[in-house]
């Protein structure tokens, strides 16, 4: 009789060796069942007092780092109870998980990420799907299985599915290599789904359903990644995972026994899911032994890749597999099934032969220690139950995402120190800066302050162009100027026939108005346009330095990228308003001086028209004199009578002319001093001030063209780092308040019987 249909007797006897086989295969010293049992496992109580004011956030970081937050973990790792009840009443309600993701995720005032928003929004989800279950035993389990194809994962996996005793029924088709194929043609990185049904095995793009006794009592989903990559995506299945098994080789864990890790590089995906999932409830390391180590070498080389604290949390949960010995087994026993009987004249040799090949799949399957992964596996949801399992995955989500939202707020808050010293530094520069020019333009009284060369050719000493002393010489060049054009050119006696050239003289005098310091002013005006170019790049690079670290800001603070981009707007506004700096731009308020003197109605403009009046009443009376003086002479005897009469001696006529001229004369000298003592009095109030005007007048260049690029720049980010502060402690007193009330621990996985191992 084939063995493709055989007798009852047959089957009988298959499955009495088969069950003897399976039992003699069961472990009595396992790894993941040693005396440190699959033990309590808690939270670390994480002090939110000291967290790292880093840039990295503590569940988004390299391997290292996640080797720093278990070690945080690891030192508040303590025993709890070893009974699944006591565990289950420690566990905290899912409705209170709940209600704290809530606060979390506020959409109009959010301090998380988005990907860890969408994580407590799954979350949420999924418990409303778990509580609008009319049986929470309809609800199935999600087990993650995670590893990478050199540690032999597709081969593991299809052991676990492969029953042989299967392919002996009418169907004889190899489910765990249709399996095996489906998962060898995916992307790596890409989730693989097997779940129960009864029937042959349906498979489609990324799912599969399969009829295993161990899928349904455990109720379960296996998901399965093959080479996974350190992607959101890879950390959101293990979040949504009730529990996890990631699989790794002694090849590899040797090999990180003996590299240095001196620096992230030579972390693996493996190693960094390790580090960031140790903590999680039900996580579970899987070590297909490929080179055969002792279990001393596999510590050895965990401990190096992921470090102690790390190895502390995953080796109380660690399993040893061959999976090379569970193929062997799985083939042995399908050879021992399919082998049709051989005709044989000796019933002793046939039956070592069968013998021999059960006892080869005993060996192998005893070796290769995939029963107990199983039974890990089985016992997942018969110790706790799904509710539980879940509430405990979500209590690790929200702890993390506790953690990272106070990482955020440790981040966002260096960051706006960052800017707060940025602004300080910048507005100190300026401040130097404005304080330096000052000082050297116009030093302090006590300092020196410069004078005119002796030489011929004034040349002004740069030591103090603006200084009070400075400014005076000038004034009083320019003073001795017009005193020499009144005593030389524009004496009272000339102002008859030199009264049209007042304005003139005048005018040639008062333009040399304060020339010694237009040119050292000049002189200055060119240096501020060099000095001006240096602050616009300045305040490109404060810009550039606020841009990137407003880019490191964590969620939190809604209006970030806005408020950049109006600063940028504002900052460029401010730059295309700038004044070009001209040799004339120092020297406005003496050139507003000399237009006032000058201009219609000034001080000259009076003193030429008052002088033209004084010359033409003079010459009026000059006039008049001349006219008595005449009528005295001979032509006046010759008059009539009457007019004879009237007409004066020309003794008299003389005297009376000299008189008037003399009171003329008298008078026109009187009021032409009288006037340039008014015009000197008008000049003397337009030079005074003019030192502080100038020095106004260069403080608000060196504000307004020089130092306001810059000095803009740093009190806009002054003032959106207050008010980021603001928002950052408020959402730092959020946390700390959902923080507070939530337990620090997770419960503790229910121990299980301990096995030796192989």
């Amino acid at each position: 009789m084939s063995l493709a249909t055989p007798s009852r007797s047959v089957q009988r006897g298959v499955r009495l060796r088969l069950g003897n086989a399976v039992t003699a295969s069961l472990p009595t010293r396992c790894l993941a069942r040693s005396s440190a049992v699959i033990g309590p496992r808690r939270l670390p109580s994480y002090s939110r007092e000291s967290c790292p004011l880093g840039a990295s956030l503590i569940h988004t970081t390299s391997t290292s780092a996640q080797a720093v937050e278990a070690v945080s973990r690891a030192k508040d790792t303590t025993t709890a109870s070893s009974s699944s009840s006591a565990a289950l009443a420690a566990s905290e309600p899912l409705s209170d998980t709940l209600i704290r993701a809530r606060q979390l995720t506020n959409a109009s005032d959010p301090v998380l990420a988005a990907q860890w928003i969408n994580r407590l929004e799954q979350l949420s989800s999924k418990a409303r799907h778990v509580d609008g279950a009319a049986d929470h035993a309809t609800c199935p389990t999600r087990v993650a299985l995670v590893g990478s194809s050199l540690s032999q994962t597709r081969q593991l996996v299809a052991a676990m599915i492969d029953e042989p005793l299967r392919e002996v029924g009418s169907h004889q088709v190899n489910e765990a290599e249709l399996i095996s194929t489906a998962l060898a043609s995916l992307p790596p990185s890409t989730a693989f789904t097997i779940r129960y049904a009864p029937g042959p095995a349906q498979l489609s793009a990324d799912t599969a359903t399969l009829d295993r006794h161990w899928l349904q009592r455990a109720n379960l989903h296996l998901t399965i990644l093959v080479d996974p990559e350190p992607s959101e995506a890879t950390y959101d299945l293990v979040y949504d995972s009730e529990a996890a098994f990631f699989v790794t080789d002694d090849y590899a864990l040797s090999r990180s026994a003996h590299t240095p890790r001196s620096s992230d590089v030579n972390a693996t995906p493996m190693h960094d899911l390790l580090c960031r999932f140790a903590a999680k409830p039900h996580v579970h390391l899987v070590v297909n032994s490929i080179l055969g180590l002792d279990h001393a070498r596999v510590v050895d080389g965990l401990e190096a890749a992921t470090g102690p604290s790390v190895s502390a949390l995953l080796l109380p949960n660690l399993i040893s597999v061959r999976a090379s010995d569970a193929l062997a087994a799985n083939a042995a026993l399908r050879q021992a099934l399919t082998k049709p009987d051989q005709p044989t004249d000796s019933v002793g040799v046939r039956a070592g032969a069968s013998t021999l090949l059960w006892d080869d799949f005993s060996r192998h399957f005893q070796r290769s220690n995939v029963g107990s992964l199983i039974d890990v596996v089985q016992l997942l949801e018969s110790r706790q139950g799904s509710e539980a399992l879940f509430a405990q995955s979500a209590a690790f989500l929200l702890q993390h995402c506790l953690d990272e939202a106070m990482a955020t707020v440790r981040r966002n808050q260096a960051c706006l120190y960052q800017l707060h010293a940025v602004t300080a530094e910048a507005s100190a520069r300026g401040q130097a800066t404005l304080k330096q020019l000052l000082e050297r333009i116009w030093p302090p009284a006590t300092a020196y302050t410069g004078q005119l060369a002796s030489e011929d050719v004034h040349v002004w000493r740069p030591a103090a162009p603006g200084s009070n002393s400075a400014v005076d010489v000038a004034m009083r060049q320019t003073d001795e100027s017009i005193e020499a054009t009144f005593d030389s050119k524009l004496q009272w006696w000339k102002l008859v026939w030199k009264v049209d050239d007042l304005r003139k003289e005048l005018e040639a005098a008062c333009a040399n108005f304060a020339a010694s310091l237009e040119s050292d002013l000049a002189y200055e005006s060119g240096r501020l346009a060099t000095l001006q170019k240096e602050h616009v790049h300045a305040a490109d690079e404060l810009l550039h330095q606020f841009r990137r670290i407003a880019s490191e800001l964590g969620p939190g603070i809604p209006a970030v990228s806005r408020d950049v981009a109006l600063l940028s707007n504002e900052a460029e506004a401010g730059r295309s308003s700038l004044r070009t700096i001209e040799p004339s731009t120092l020297m406005e308020p003496i050139a507003r001086r000399r237009a006032q003197l000058l201009q219609v109605g000034g001080p000259i403009d009076e003193l030429a028209t008052k002088s033209r009046r004084l010359a033409v009443t003079s010459s009026a009376a000059v006039a008049v004199t001349a006219a008595g003086v005449g009528s005295a002479s001979v032509l006046g005897a010759s008059l009539d009578a009457t007019a004879a009469s009237l007409a004066l001696d020309p003794s008299t006529g003389l005297g009376l002319g000299l008189l008037t001229l003399t009171l003329v004369g008298w008078r026109m000298q009187g009021q032409y001093n009288k006037y340039r003592r008014h015009f000197r009095r008008d000049w003397q109030r337009f030079s005074e001030g003019l030192d502080q005007d100038l020095k106004r007048n260069f403080e608000a260049v060196l504000r307004n063209n020089i130092l306001g690029p810059s000095t803009l720049a740093s009190q806009r980010i002054a003032t959106l780092t207050r008010d980021w502060a603001a928002t950052v402690n408020h959402n730092e007193s959020r946390v700390r308040s959902v923080a507070a009330s939530t337990p620090t621990s997770l419960p503790a996985d229910p121990p299980q019987q301990p096995n030796s191992t192989l």
